[in-house]
């Protein structure tokens, strides 16, 4: 609901052209005053409040002057609380439930990238729900920096909250994301890309051969489930690409009937931008002509 300042205010009310020109319309309703509080928060910290009432929305402010990434990461576990987000341009994010904002319960891209402004987020609670409750605005920008190679780990707790980790990478790339040990609760993760699109979201486990869409820091979001109590430890690894391709073939223009030997040669080359540390095998077919098929 709109915010009014103070006055008095006319409402009018009209009857349709297409209503008959003779006779009357009865007619109610009812003005109720909505509660409303309002402060200010900083992004990444964890906010909490409390629903007093039936029909009380409470407000919570903040200011960016550079465009932002940012993530809404609901901490109670309660249906009847909604959020949304409102900026200087209009509504951003309407009514969205906190047990459908984040981990396997919201399977499209969470990110909202953020235009400089002022931003109201908008608590309020359906079916006349009342309690606490408690959220987390996170910015993409401040994720802890985690190196391709390197073992990386955390720690969700509570578990329902969203770890945010960053990882510097460039366009054509190709990694894989390998969880060394299966978190021991309910976990999710998803892969955004510099722009903020999201690349792939799902139960936290190995994730194979991905390519990397553009030069910049990716931000994976490791997310437990709402219902999550217990805290959740998890690891994992980004393994850099190797990408082995094979140039330089010599070989004889013509050969020999009556199983002659003949001399192959060529060579494997890594252009990927990781140390080859693990054997492989080369394998290579001879045609009577120019097509590699059985005839």
């Amino acid at each position: 609901p709109p915010v009014l300042a103070t006055g008095t205010y006319t409402l009018l009310i009209e009857g349709s052209n297409f209503n008959s020109s003779v006779g009357s319309m009865s007619y109610g309703f009812a003005v109720h005053q909505i509660d409303a509080s309002q402060q200010a928060i900083s992004l990444g910290g964890v906010t909490r409040g409390t629903i007093l009432a039936a029909n009380e929305e409470d407000r919570f402010t903040f200011t960016l002057v550079d465009p932002t990434k940012v993530s809404f990461d609901a901490l109670t576990n309660n249906v009847n609380f909604r959020w949304s987000l409102v900026g200087s341009s209009g509504d951003v994010v309407t009514n969205r439930s906190f047990t459908a904002s984040d981990a396997g319960a919201f399977n499209a891209n969470p990110v909202l990238t953020l235009a400089p402004g002022e931003y109201t987020v908008v608590i309020t609670a359906a079916s006349g729900a009342t309690g606490p409750y408690a959220f987390n605005l996170q910015n993409l920008e401040a994720a802890v920096l985690v190196t391709p190679g390197t073992q990386a780990f955390g720690t969700l707790e509570p578990g329902n909250e969203t770890n945010l980790h960053r990882f510097s990478g460039a366009a054509g790339a190709v990694v894989a994301f390998d969880v060394q040990q299966l978190p021991n609760g309910l976990a999710y993760w998803r892969l955004i890309d510099p722009a903020g699109n999201q690349i792939f979201a799902g139960p936290m486990g190995d994730v194979g051969a991905t390519s990397l869409p553009s030069t910049g820091f990716y931000t994976i979001q490791v997310e437990g489930d709402i219902r999550n109590l217990a805290p959740i430890f998890y690891d994992f690894n980004i393994v850099p690409d190797v990408a082995l391709t094979v140039d330089s073939i010599t070989a004889p223009s013509t050969a020999q009937a009556g199983g002659a030997a003949m001399s192959i040669s060529w060579v494997v080359r890594n252009l990927g931008g990781s140390q080859a540390t693990q054997s492989w095998t080369d394998k290579f077919w001879l045609s009577t002509d120019q097509f590699l098929n059985p005839g």
